[in-house]
């Protein structure tokens, strides 16, 4: 809960100010797939996740019209350590978590970062209150 929602909340705290002053601004928050999705056993993970994409919703209905755009990536499996750790304390191999996603795979850090990029770009100017999952065709 720390990390997960106090620290977007408090980054937003003052991203925000400084946005209204300089006339918008644009955020992409990190939430997960199990900001919409459940497994057992991690039910905090979840509800910081789901928390996140609330606060990314509400702060994008309330500064829309003041030139902010306020969005959320939701990742499926990445290649970082965060991986390692899973397979650890799930108890299952690379293989078995990866085969519960159609692309049978992980994702890279880069395939993550590209879709921020894209949400931080002019061509998604009309985008806010999103979250956009990337996850392998998993839970989107």
């Amino acid at each position: 809960m720390n990390t997960n929602v106090r620290g977007i909340f408090l980054a937003m705290k003052y991203e925000i100010p400084q946005m209204l002053e300089q006339g918008g601004g644009l955020i992409v928050n990190m939430s997960s797939i199990g900001g919409h999705r459940v497994f057992p056993n991690i039910s905090p993970y979840h509800a910081s996740k789901y928390a996140v994409e609330a606060i990314t919703k509400g702060a994008a209905k309330e500064y829309a019209q003041q030139n902010i755009r306020v969005n959320a990536i939701a990742p499926g499996p990445v290649e970082t350590p965060m991986i390692e750790r899973v397979v650890r304390d799930w108890n299952v191999t690379r293989e078995e978590l990866a085969s519960g996603y159609p692309a049978n795979r992980f994702s890279t850090p880069e395939e993550q970062v590209r879709v921020v990029m894209f949400m931080c770009s002019p061509e998604a100017s009309y985008m806010t209150g999103a979250i956009v999952s990337v996850d392998g065709g998993g839970w989107g």
